[in-house]
């Protein structure tokens, strides 16, 4: 887009240097270096589209459909403002992000171990209940009487005291291996966030200086060269170099849109949500 922008405008500065030179005016040299520049606008869209062609095969390919198939143009999201301080986001990210919730599983399964371990102190108790039906054999003395018995037995962990010490400790340790895990996840996810968000606030206010300042006082002075051209006060070549400096500023406004983007996904892939959802 920016590309045929700027060929529209050396169209322009084409139709300037013809109309100076018809006069005799202008000369023929700004004239062919007009249409040099336009001719090389020309080949750098030419090039554009190849690169589309072979970036949308792939694509293509990669998708499983057929290699002609166009492929919709991509457009940058609107960016969206940046409110929530560090602090915030890292607490957002204890709640959201998948990498902390396996971490704080992984605590909880050797809690459990824990739990499981410490259970080897406590003695095992046995109860039994059973009905037994006699028959009278004669010299049975109770005449063959069927009864309930109930049985009470405990045992005492007395010798396997050390090896369940063990157990525990092991699970303590694990444990603690787990929570160590955790807080190292939770720094580098706290570094995550802190130096997208720094980036993406260095990125705003360079896109603010290009909007602001830069690309309007660079138009500014591609117009008055412009109209000091027609006038005879300047040299093609000043306003020619005025439109470069333009295209190079608003290439660059471009990538920092880009730049501003992608940091805003990796802010949101630190996060695992969206930074700014309620």
């Amino acid at each position: 887009r920016l590309t045929r922008k700027r060929g529209v405008l050396l169209d322009r500065l084409v139709q300037v240097a013809d109309a100076r030179y018809r006069v005799n005016q202008g000369q023929l040299q700004d004239l062919l270096k007009a249409k040099l520049a336009r001719s090389r606008i020309t080949d750098e869209l030419l090039r554009i589209a190849r690169q589309r062609e072979a970036v949308e095969a792939r694509l293509n390919a990669l998708l499983g459909r057929k290699t002609t198939q166009a492929v919709p143009t991509v457009s940058l999201p609107a960016p969206q403002p940046l409110t929530r301080t560090t602090e915030q986001l890292v607490d957002r990210a204890r709640r959201h992000r998948p990498l902390l919730s396996r971490w704080r599983k992984r605590i909880r399964v050797q809690q459990l171990q824990r739990r499981l371990a410490r259970t080897g102190f406590l003695p095992d108790f046995g109860v039994s209940l059973s009905y037994r039906y006699r028959r009278d054999s004669g010299a049975d003395p109770v005449n063959g009487m069927d009864f309930w018995s109930v049985g009470v037995s405990v045992r005492i962990p007395l010798w396997s005291v050390g090896a369940t010490r063990a157990r525990v400790r092991e699970a303590e340790a694990a444990m603690s291996r787990e929570r160590q895990g955790l807080r190292a996840a939770e720094l580098q996810v706290a570094r995550e966030i802190r130096l997208a968000r720094d980036a993406l606030r260095r990125l705003d206010a360079r896109i603010k200086l290009h909007r602001g300042q830069i690309l309007p006082q660079a138009r500014q002075v591609l117009k008055a060269s412009l109209l000091a051209y027609t006038t005879g006060r300047v040299t093609f070549l000043t306003v020619l170099d005025h439109e470069r400096t333009l295209y190079r500023y608003e290439t660059r406004l471009w990538r920092l849109k880009v730049a501003r983007a992608q940091q805003w996904e990796a802010l949101r892939a630190a996060v695992g949500t969206a930074p700014d959802a309620p």
